[in-house]
């Protein structure tokens, strides 16, 4: 889109910009960069890039801005590469399988892409230091006098509850803003957050509510939980569209299953309360009782956060569970993709959920996820999921051992729903989006 003369998107890319020399993305780092690219490719003419330096918002020149984006593109799809070699290594000894099974391309392809990514690792810092010595960045208010048209764009959460980006969005410093909505765990949920989160998330959504053009949900669970909070707290509700988050390609594509892989299990996600882990690891402990050494493996995917130690001792105490569970965090996609179709099956026993992105990758793959009864994973799964309580031990034991065996039909009959199941891509995400900034245009264009 070729905009018009001071006709702009005003993109907040704080947290990409801060996150730079970070190896590997999370979940909402993954989607910021999505609009960083997309942005870049359909809106280059018009797309401004604010980052909050020191607590204040700034306009980064955008030639500098574009080189950091790159740079952590390079340096998110190498690094893991260069980590992951051990990792391979370790998951191949212990499900028993192949190294072939698990990666794109031989070892040396691997070390070669490693060392292409520790120099462009090297080359981020260079450029991470030298441009911030190098950037003249206008406040945003100077940026924004005379301004007739803009629409301020924040996908991720980061700057809500800066007072400083509150006052210039009241103030009338746009004509418009689009918001995109994660969840509301630390308002709903506290328990499962940091001290602190939930006061910081309740800012975020008072600025939401005070200066929200267009919302764009995740999903349809949190649109509502969204709508019944602001008509609790009295808080205006601004328009609000579903926009689901996009499948990687990597996610979409259908391999081969490798022949005669023993069976295991994956879990994705970080290791924290209220992804349920320790339910996890005691449904494991209980499968090794019963099951001896045929008990199926389990992978967990996923970074150590917050509050985890009972989860953390049983995987590093518990001998009985010490031959049959593995950690293995910041694998690349191509691996986990591997990983997850190879696999008996993906598990995912979360208390609560804003989207959860892993349950519908594992659908892309063609491989079962057998999920919690939680109402956001029933919307993206529906009849193509198991769903069981999440406190119902005896229950998951039961499709566990199910899903072990590849030819029970438990297992053949939801392989055979979800072999044509369609994930959607960024692409069909971001034409919501795109729809949403054609209908703010159109509407400063008619004030």
């Amino acid at each position: 889109m070729r905009a018009e003369s001071k006709n702009y998107l005003i993109f907040d890319c704080t947290r990409l910009f801060l996150r730079t020399l970070n190896n590997t993305p999370t979940g909402i780092d993954r989607v910021e960069m999505a609009y960083a690219q997309h942005l870049d490719t359909h809106y280059r003419h018009c797309t401004r890039y604010l980052v909050t330096l020191n607590g204040y918002p700034q306009i980064i020149p955008t030639p500098v801005m574009r080189k950091f984006i790159t740079a952590t593109q390079a340096v998110w799809n190498d690094a893991p590469v260069a980590e992951s070699a051990n990792a391979i290594e370790r998951l191949s000894n212990f499900l028993d399988v192949p190294e072939t099974v698990l990666r794109d391309g031989n070892r040396q392809e691997g070390e070669r892409r490693g060392r292409s990514a520790q120099r462009k690792l090297s080359a981020a810092h260079i450029l991470f230091r030298s441009a911030l010595g190098q950037i003249r960045p206008r406040r945003i208010w100077a940026f924004n006098r005379g301004l007739r048209r803009s629409i301020y764009i924040n996908v991720s959460h980061e700057n809500l509850d800066n007072v400083h980006i509150a006052r210039w969005l009241e103030r009338g410093g746009v004509s418009g803003s689009i918001f995109m909505v994660h969840d509301l765990i630390p308002i709903t949920h506290p328990e499962y957050v940091i001290p602190g989160a939930p006061k910081r998330h309740i800012r975020r959504l008072e600025t939401i509510a005070r200066n929200a053009s267009c919302i764009l949900a995740n999903s349809r669970y949190t649109k509502d939980v969204l709508t019944t909070y602001l008509t609790e707290q009295n808080l205006t509700i601004p328009h609000a569209r579903i926009a689901p988050l996009g499948v990687e390609d990597v996610f979409g594509r259908r391999y081969e299953q490798a022949a005669e892989v023993p069976p295991y299990f994956v879990c994705v996600g970080t290791v924290e309360p209220r992804k349920n882990h320790t339910f996890l690891l005691q449904v494991w402990a209980r499968l090794v009782d019963e099951m001896g050494q045929s008990a199926p493996k389990l992978v967990i995917v996923g970074r150590r956060g917050w509050e985890n130690e009972n989860t953390v001792d049983l995987l590093e105490r518990a001998p009985n569970i010490r031959s049959h569970v593995i950690e293995s965090a910041n694998l690349p996609d191509p691996v986990l993709s591997r990983l997850i179709v190879n696999s008996r099956g993906t598990l995912f026993p979360s208390y609560v959920e804003g989207y959860g992105l892993p349950v519908a990758e594992s659908l892309a793959l063609g491989t079962p996820a057998i999920c919690s009864n939680i109402d956001v994973l029933h919307e993206i799964g529906g009849k193509l999921i198991e769903r069981l309580d999440p406190l119902d031990g005896p229950a998951w034991i039961e499709a566990i051992k199910e899903y072990t065996h590849i030819q029970a039909p438990r297992a053949q009959l939801m392989r055979t729903r979800i072999a044509h199941y369609r994930a959607l891509r960024w692409a069909d995400h971001m034409r919501i989006f795109d729809n949403a900034v054609a209908d703010l245009f159109k509407a400063a264009l008619a004030a």
